[in-house]
């Protein structure tokens, strides 16, 4: 389904910068006034969120938002080669 991949995509990237910049979940949760279950389940793409939540932690994590969203049509259909390129990666690499 198109719609979890998205969020799984989504979730990782924001997991990826989070640690880049040694942030806690909790800080984060904190920051944008929810839980930490809620970012857990936000970066293991379980967890619905609002485009002002998604603003508002790229904005905390002072991430650009395409950086969060651009996301090619082609990579949700693999989804998991995706998350593993992701996670591997260099968030900062704009190819």
């Amino acid at each position: 389904m198109i719609k979890s991949n998205l969020k799984e995509i989504i979730g990782v990237r924001i997991k990826i910068y989070r640690k880049e910049k040694k942030i806690s979940q909790q800080a984060l949760a904190d920051a944008i006034d929810v839980d930490r279950c809620t970012i857990t389940n936000i970066e293991n793409g379980k967890q619905n969120f609002s485009i002002d939540k998604l603003i508002a932690i790229a904005s905390f994590l002072d991430v650009e938002m395409s950086k969060l969203t651009d996301i090619k049509q082609n990579e949700c259909g693999n989804c998991g080669q995706i998350i593993y390129k992701a996670c591997v990666s260099d968030p900062n690499d704009t190819h």
